[in-house]
């Protein structure tokens, strides 16, 4: 390599590393908190969490939609209302939330 480019290809890599790298984005925390009647669930994983109460307050801090059942076992054929990931719902009735 000739002189000038060895110094030009020197340069251009000493610039290059000392450019601000881009950061990954941050995925949401797996798993997240769920929270029903008070009771938190860390970690929160898929399955069906009861409400321990004939109605449920959810504080949903997971990625995933919270399904609100009359069912403590969440084997009702429809929900009775979906509690979006960061929100909170008061369900009346609500006696099983399930994480998909």
């Amino acid at each position: 390599m000739p002189r000038a480019s060895a110094l030009m290809y020197a340069a251009a890599t000493a610039v290059a590393l000392t450019l601000p790298f881009a950061a990954p984005a941050v995925a949401a925390e797996p798993g997240g908190s769920l929270t029903i009647n008070g009771t938190t669930y860390n970690d929160a994983r898929p399955g069906c969490y009861p409400s321990n109460a004939p109605n449920a307050l959810v504080v949903n801090n997971t990625g995933s939609d919270a399904y609100v059942y009359a069912d403590p076992h969440c084997r009702d054929l429809k929900e009775l209302q979906v509690v979006a990931p960061g929100a909170t719902g008061y369900v009346s009735g609500g006696q099983g939330v399930h994480i998909i």
